[in-house]
């Protein structure tokens, strides 16, 4: 039995059809199509994907002599995990709102030291009636506790929001049908809004000089 014959034989037996392995392995209908004809072979990788999804061994699907199906010890549920239109989601909705607390994160370790600094001139200056000495202290104070809520938040972010998603990163996983089209279609919505906060980010970088040579 050739491999195209394996394949086909592999996908009716789960009952699934052209689309669904598709979905399965992440690639087209028309290049699972090619596989089953012969007219293409998948590359290594893809081997190796297909092998986990049938819960057969790679010799199996490589070796022409190799007839009877060959089952690796782990079931294809166990041994790899397979991704939901609505755990996508969970996922990206997830990933837009650990961006924004990032984002505060990282603004008050930028801003933790202005405390500092204002309380310092305004003390020197006359604005603020306590001495130099208690204003560092209490601008110290200030500092510590933002770079101390910042860290907290990068750690709550790693550590508690993206727990849940660390095997997409670790372990095996495919795509169910349609994940690949929302996954493309909230990059697509976002594309504008990423490149409007890139230039505005750019425009204040090259812009935060102004307030040290002002002041």
């Amino acid at each position: 039995m050739i491999f195209a014959e394996k394949i086909i034989t592999l996908r009716k037996r789960n009952g699934w059809s052209q689309e669904d392995l598709a979905a399965r392995v992440n690639v087209s209908r028309q290049a699972v199509a090619k596989w089953e004809v012969s007219q293409s072979i998948p590359s290594l990788d893809k081997i190796v994907q297909l092998s986990l999804i049938f819960g057969v061994t790679t010799d199996y699907l490589l070796k022409e002599e190799e007839e009877e199906i060959s089952l690796t010890q782990d079931s294809p549920e166990s041994s790899i995990r397979h991704v939901t239109l609505q755990e996508a989601g969970s996922y990206l909705e997830t990933r837009r709102s650990a961006a924004w607390v990032c984002a505060i994160a990282t603004a008050l370790c930028i801003l933790s030291p202005v405390t500092v600094i204002a309380l310092g001139a305004f003390s020197e200056y006359g604005h603020i009636h306590i001495s130099e000495n208690t204003a560092g202290a209490i601008g110290l104070i200030v500092l510590l506790l933002m770079v101390g809520i910042a860290v907290g938040l990068f750690i709550w972010n790693d550590q508690v929001r993206n727990k849940p998603w660390e095997f997409l990163e670790h372990d095996p996983f495919v795509l169910d049908y349609g994940v690949r089209g929302l996954v493309k279609e909230q990059q697509t919505a976002f594309a504008p809004a990423k490149l409007a906060l890139t230039i505005i980010g750019v425009i204040l970088l090259i812009l935060s000089p102004v307030a040290i040579f002002g002041a």
